[in-house]
Protein backbone atom coordinates (compact mmCIF):
# COMPACT_ATOMS: atom_id res chain seq x y z
CA UNK A 1 0.00 0.00 0.00
CA UNK A 2 1.07 3.85 -0.49
CA UNK A 3 0.17 6.80 1.44
CA UNK A 4 0.33 10.20 0.50
CA UNK A 5 -0.50 12.63 3.39
CA UNK A 6 -0.10 16.38 3.76
CA UNK A 7 0.95 16.10 7.52
CA UNK A 8 3.70 14.07 6.39
CA UNK A 9 4.58 16.22 3.20
CA UNK A 10 6.03 12.49 2.17
CA UNK A 11 5.18 9.30 1.00
CA UNK A 12 4.89 5.84 3.15
CA UNK A 13 4.96 2.54 2.02
CA UNK A 14 3.09 0.47 4.01
CA UNK A 15 3.09 -3.76 4.19
CA UNK A 16 1.61 -6.30 6.19
CA UNK A 17 2.77 -9.62 7.64
CA UNK A 18 2.16 -12.45 5.36
CA UNK A 19 -0.49 -13.74 6.95
CA UNK A 20 -2.18 -10.26 7.70
CA UNK A 21 -4.23 -8.95 5.59
CA UNK A 22 -3.83 -5.38 4.48
CA UNK A 23 -4.92 -3.12 6.76
CA UNK A 24 -5.13 1.05 7.54
CA UNK A 25 -2.94 3.86 7.84
CA UNK A 26 -4.03 5.88 11.02
CA UNK A 27 -3.95 9.74 11.18
CA UNK A 28 -1.80 11.22 13.91
CA UNK A 29 -3.38 13.46 16.87
CA UNK A 30 -2.87 17.47 16.16
CA UNK A 31 -2.83 20.29 18.62
CA UNK A 32 -4.75 22.06 20.45
CA UNK A 33 -3.11 25.10 22.68
CA UNK A 34 -4.77 23.41 26.56
CA UNK A 35 -6.33 26.52 28.53
CA UNK A 36 -4.78 27.14 31.93
CA UNK A 37 -5.66 30.01 34.77
CA UNK A 38 -2.48 31.32 36.41
CA UNK A 39 -1.07 28.57 38.19
CA UNK A 40 2.55 28.53 37.16
CA UNK A 41 2.74 24.89 37.18
CA UNK A 42 -0.12 24.20 35.56
CA UNK A 43 0.73 26.16 32.47
CA UNK A 44 4.17 24.51 32.22
CA UNK A 45 2.39 21.33 31.87
CA UNK A 46 -0.54 22.61 29.19
CA UNK A 47 2.51 24.27 27.56
CA UNK A 48 4.35 20.36 27.44
CA UNK A 49 0.96 18.97 26.08
CA UNK A 50 0.84 21.82 23.30
CA UNK A 51 4.33 20.71 21.83
CA UNK A 52 3.61 17.68 21.84
CA UNK A 53 0.49 17.74 20.04
CA UNK A 54 0.89 20.63 18.35
CA UNK A 55 4.18 19.23 16.35
CA UNK A 56 4.52 22.94 14.38
CA UNK A 57 0.93 22.50 12.84
CA UNK A 58 -0.02 25.84 13.81
CA UNK A 59 -2.30 27.08 10.89
CA UNK A 60 -5.31 24.52 11.92
CA UNK A 61 -5.80 23.50 8.32
CA UNK A 62 -7.65 20.01 7.52
CA UNK A 63 -4.64 17.42 6.58
CA UNK A 64 -5.72 15.67 3.31
CA UNK A 65 -4.39 12.43 3.39
CA UNK A 66 -4.21 9.72 -0.31
CA UNK A 67 -3.93 5.69 0.22
CA UNK A 68 -3.54 3.30 -2.70
CA UNK A 69 -3.94 -0.51 -2.29
CA UNK A 70 -1.11 -2.57 -4.52
CA UNK A 71 -2.06 -5.92 -3.10
CA UNK A 72 -2.45 -8.59 -2.72
CA UNK A 73 -4.09 -8.28 -6.48
CA UNK A 74 -7.78 -9.07 -5.04
CA UNK A 75 -8.02 -5.21 -3.73
CA UNK A 76 -5.07 -3.59 -6.24
CA UNK A 77 -6.07 -0.53 -6.85
CA UNK A 78 -8.61 0.11 -3.66
CA UNK A 79 -7.89 3.49 -3.35
CA UNK A 80 -9.01 6.24 -0.75
CA UNK A 81 -8.83 10.19 -0.57
CA UNK A 82 -9.75 12.05 2.41
CA UNK A 83 -10.58 15.54 1.54
CA UNK A 84 -12.20 16.58 4.86
CA UNK A 85 -14.41 16.77 6.02
CA UNK A 86 -15.26 14.02 3.09
CA UNK A 87 -13.99 10.42 2.68
CA UNK A 88 -13.90 8.86 -0.34
CA UNK A 89 -13.43 5.76 -2.31
CA UNK A 90 -12.87 3.84 -5.43
CA UNK A 91 -13.27 0.77 -6.66
CA UNK A 92 -11.52 -0.38 -9.52
CA UNK A 93 -13.42 -3.75 -10.52
CA UNK A 94 -16.73 -1.11 -11.16
CA UNK A 95 -14.95 2.30 -11.73
CA UNK A 96 -16.86 3.90 -8.95
CA UNK A 97 -15.97 6.39 -7.33
CA UNK A 98 -18.15 7.30 -4.00
CA UNK A 99 -18.23 9.39 -1.12
CA UNK A 100 -18.21 7.66 2.16
CA UNK A 101 -21.26 8.84 4.31
CA UNK A 102 -20.81 9.60 8.44
CA UNK A 103 -23.18 7.00 9.14
CA UNK A 104 -20.85 4.52 7.81
CA UNK A 105 -17.49 6.40 9.80
CA UNK A 106 -18.20 3.57 12.66
CA UNK A 107 -17.32 0.22 10.45
CA UNK A 108 -14.52 -2.03 9.61
CA UNK A 109 -11.79 0.14 7.24
CA UNK A 110 -11.45 -3.12 4.50
CA UNK A 111 -12.28 -5.30 7.21
CA UNK A 112 -10.02 -4.62 9.71
CA UNK A 113 -9.62 -3.18 13.37
CA UNK A 114 -9.36 0.19 12.13
CA UNK A 115 -12.68 2.03 11.18
CA UNK A 116 -13.27 4.41 8.39
CA UNK A 117 -13.42 7.18 10.83
CA UNK A 118 -9.74 6.41 12.13
CA UNK A 119 -8.84 6.93 7.99
CA UNK A 120 -10.70 10.21 8.17
CA UNK A 121 -10.36 11.77 11.59
CA UNK A 122 -7.59 14.41 10.22
CA UNK A 123 -7.87 17.74 12.95
CA UNK A 124 -10.97 16.07 14.89
CA UNK A 125 -8.83 16.03 17.83
CA UNK A 126 -7.44 19.45 17.52
CA UNK A 127 -10.30 21.41 17.98
CA UNK A 128 -13.56 19.15 20.10
CA UNK A 129 -10.89 17.98 22.65
CA UNK A 130 -9.23 19.79 25.57
CA UNK A 131 -6.37 18.26 26.65
CA UNK A 132 -4.67 17.20 29.75
CA UNK A 133 -0.77 16.14 30.93
CA UNK A 134 -1.98 13.27 32.83
CA UNK A 135 1.12 11.25 33.28
CA UNK A 136 5.18 11.27 32.71
CA UNK A 137 7.60 8.17 33.45
CA UNK A 138 11.13 7.14 31.70
CA UNK A 139 11.12 4.22 30.02
CA UNK A 140 14.81 2.67 28.70
CA UNK A 141 15.72 6.43 28.54
CA UNK A 142 13.00 8.66 27.06
CA UNK A 143 10.24 10.21 28.78
CA UNK A 144 6.49 8.97 28.29
CA UNK A 145 4.14 11.50 28.18
CA UNK A 146 -0.06 10.91 28.79
CA UNK A 147 -2.14 13.03 27.49
CA UNK A 148 -5.80 12.39 27.77
CA UNK A 149 -8.46 14.13 25.58
CA UNK A 150 -11.45 14.84 26.40
CA UNK A 151 -14.33 16.25 23.62
CA UNK A 152 -16.51 19.33 24.35
CA UNK A 153 -19.73 18.87 26.17
CA UNK A 154 -20.75 19.48 22.13
CA UNK A 155 -18.47 17.78 20.12
CA UNK A 156 -19.94 15.92 17.38
CA UNK A 157 -17.58 12.75 18.57
CA UNK A 158 -18.39 9.01 19.54
CA UNK A 159 -15.74 8.65 22.16
CA UNK A 160 -15.84 9.50 25.87
CA UNK A 161 -12.48 10.43 25.84
CA UNK A 162 -8.90 9.35 24.35
CA UNK A 163 -5.67 8.83 25.64
CA UNK A 164 -2.59 9.34 23.94
CA UNK A 165 0.81 8.31 25.92
CA UNK A 166 3.68 10.11 23.33
CA UNK A 167 7.13 9.38 23.53
CA UNK A 168 9.92 12.53 23.96
CA UNK A 169 11.15 12.52 20.35
CA UNK A 170 7.48 12.64 19.20
CA UNK A 171 6.49 9.09 18.24
CA UNK A 172 3.14 8.19 19.34
CA UNK A 173 3.45 5.26 21.15
CA UNK A 174 -0.59 4.46 22.26
CA UNK A 175 -3.31 5.83 21.85
CA UNK A 176 -6.47 4.67 23.72
CA UNK A 177 -10.22 5.03 22.41
CA UNK A 178 -12.73 4.72 25.53
CA UNK A 179 -16.29 5.57 25.16
CA UNK A 180 -19.12 7.32 26.25
CA UNK A 181 -19.75 5.31 29.60
CA UNK A 182 -16.08 5.18 30.61
CA UNK A 183 -14.96 1.21 29.12
CA UNK A 184 -11.70 0.88 26.85
CA UNK A 185 -13.27 0.07 23.27
CA UNK A 186 -9.52 -0.30 21.08
CA UNK A 187 -5.99 0.88 21.63
CA UNK A 188 -3.24 1.00 18.83
CA UNK A 189 0.23 0.48 20.24
CA UNK A 190 3.54 1.19 18.63
CA UNK A 191 6.13 -2.42 19.11
CA UNK A 192 8.86 -0.95 17.16
CA UNK A 193 10.35 2.13 16.52
CA UNK A 194 13.09 2.89 13.76
CA UNK A 195 14.70 5.98 12.32
CA UNK A 196 13.56 7.15 8.94
CA UNK A 197 13.90 9.70 6.61
CA UNK A 198 16.00 11.13 9.68
CA UNK A 199 13.44 10.82 12.08
CA UNK A 200 12.23 8.36 14.63
CA UNK A 201 9.40 6.64 13.26
CA UNK A 202 6.71 3.99 15.17
CA UNK A 203 8.00 1.50 12.05
CA UNK A 204 5.30 -1.17 13.71
CA UNK A 205 1.34 -0.42 14.65
CA UNK A 206 -1.20 -2.49 15.89
CA UNK A 207 -4.81 -2.01 16.55
CA UNK A 208 -6.72 -4.24 18.72
CA UNK A 209 -10.31 -4.15 20.15
CA UNK A 210 -10.43 -4.64 24.00
CA UNK A 211 -13.34 -7.05 23.35
CA UNK A 212 -11.33 -9.25 21.19
CA UNK A 213 -7.76 -8.78 22.69
CA UNK A 214 -6.37 -11.69 20.13
CA UNK A 215 -7.56 -10.54 17.05
CA UNK A 216 -5.81 -7.19 15.82
CA UNK A 217 -4.59 -4.99 13.06
CA UNK A 218 -0.88 -4.57 12.04
CA UNK A 219 0.60 -1.79 10.02
CA UNK A 220 4.40 -2.08 9.15
CA UNK A 221 5.84 0.97 7.51
CA UNK A 222 8.94 0.07 5.60
CA UNK A 223 10.45 3.11 4.52
CA UNK A 224 9.15 6.54 4.24
CA UNK A 225 10.19 9.89 2.94
CA UNK A 226 9.79 13.69 3.98
CA UNK A 227 9.59 17.02 2.89
CA UNK A 228 8.86 15.33 -0.91
CA UNK A 229 7.22 17.72 -3.39
CA UNK A 230 4.41 16.63 -4.56
CA UNK A 231 2.32 17.03 -7.67
CA UNK A 232 -0.40 19.29 -7.74
CA UNK A 233 -3.27 16.65 -8.76
CA UNK A 234 -2.31 14.48 -5.69
CA UNK A 235 -5.14 15.45 -3.81
CA UNK A 236 -7.83 15.10 -6.46
CA UNK A 237 -10.83 12.69 -7.20
CA UNK A 238 -9.33 12.91 -10.81
CA UNK A 239 -6.18 11.22 -9.37
CA UNK A 240 -8.30 8.49 -7.06
CA UNK A 241 -9.86 7.31 -10.40
CA UNK A 242 -6.80 7.14 -11.75
CA UNK A 243 -4.57 3.77 -10.87
CA UNK A 244 -1.73 4.85 -13.43
CA UNK A 245 -0.49 7.81 -11.08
Amino acid sequence: MVGVGEDLRGVAVLEQQPEMEERGLLADAGGLLHRVGDDHHRIARAQLVDQFLDLGRGDRVERRAFLRVLSPDSDAGVAFLNLPPNLWNYQPESERTQRIPASAFGEPWMGSDFSNKDIARSTEIIDQYDHELTAQEEIGGHMFYTITSIPHVDAAVVWGKEVLIIRDDFVLMEQQFWDQDGELVKSMKTLEVKEMGGRAVGSIMRMTQADEPEEWTEVITRSIQFNVDLPANTFTLSNLRNPRQ
